[in-house]
């Protein structure tokens, strides 16, 4: 997992994760920093954690239910051990531009057969003197606290920071968090032809990596050579990457020097093995330029 730093900011965007009860993990506190591996057994809860982060980003971009439904239902996400915890907790600790931090808790319970209920929603934004700036508590379908004078009404299925994101003090806590997202490289995803998109931050799949490679090429060429150098470890005889023009569509094409051969080969995206796409669809990830709205990312 790698976070890019919030331009103008020296800590990483998230900085701690906390949780209780959720899937296989029982607690948890994890400092994070701009890169981050997490390393464990198979079903030590890698992937459980990384899904945790990525429940809220989805519940602020559609409902809770929908980012539940995708997962089974809540049963399927809190806890199963002995005493059937009711409820799961998902705590968020992050940066934001101008010296700013918030955090985000967030309790999920069971309500009726397999219905569910938020049970406690609180953010909170201060200054970097630690001033509160904004904030507000949420206890199912009440605002207990709010720094709104007349805050918008609570919707039992979507977060309270969805309908507050319309005021200027909550905005960028939401934006923040609704661009964290999660890589899962398809290399048949990747092999296909793609129609240009300028380069705009990698799809979950990577599916756009031609586009974004093209990006690199014109406007950060020491990143995309960093790439290379990188890949040469994993792919001995890399000399170039770029994207190429196929009719409408574009795709990637790999130059390598082959011995015996004058001059270097030409392989697109079709003929290159899958780790060979993973590997670097990973690395154009942690190099592709970042923008305000895509402060942070998970692989």
């Amino acid at each position: 997992m790698y976070q890019h730093e919030i331009p103008g900011g020296k800590k990483p965007f998230l900085w701690r994760v906390q949780l209780r009860n959720f899937r296989s993990i029982a607690r948890c506190s994890v400092g994070l920093r701009p890169l981050t591996l997490l390393v464990g057994r198979n079903g030590a809860g890698k992937s459980n954690f990384l899904d945790a982060i990525a429940l809220v980003t989805e519940a602020l971009r559609s409902d809770v239910a929908e980012a539940l439904r995708r997962r089974g239902g809540i049963d399927e996400v809190r806890r199963r051990s002995k005493g059937h915890p009711k409820s799961f907790i998902i705590e968020l600790a992050f940066n934001l531009p101008g010296a700013q931090r918030a955090e985000l808790g967030v309790e999920i319970a069971v309500r009726g057969r397999g219905g569910f209920t938020i049970a406690r929603e609180q953010l909170t934004v201060v200054s970097s003197l630690g001033e509160t700036l904004a904030g507000y508590t949420r206890r199912e379908e009440r605002v207990l606290r709010s720094t709104l004078a007349d805050p918008p009404p609570v919707l039992a299925d979507r977060l309270f920071l969805a309908n507050a994101a319309g005021w200027p003090a909550f905005r960028p806590a939401y934006e923040a968090l609704l661009a964290l997202g999660r890589h899962r490289f398809e290399p048949s995803a990747i092999r296909r032809l793609e129609e240009p998109d300028g380069g705009r931050p990698l799809t979950e799949d990577g599916s756009n990596l031609a586009s974004v490679v093209g990006r690199l090429e014109r406007e950060a060429p020491e990143a995309l050579a960093r790439v290379l150098a990188i890949l040469r470890c994993i792919v001995p005889e890399v000399e170039g990457l770029e994207a190429v023009a196929v009719g409408p569509c574009e795709t990637l094409q790999l130059r390598q020097r082959v011995h015996g051969a004058g001059e270097p080969w030409r392989f697109y995206a079709s003929s290159l093995s899958d780790g060979t796409l993973r590997a670097l669809a990973a690395l154009v990830a942690v190099h592709q330029p970042v923008s305000p709205a895509m402060p942070a990312r998970l692989v």
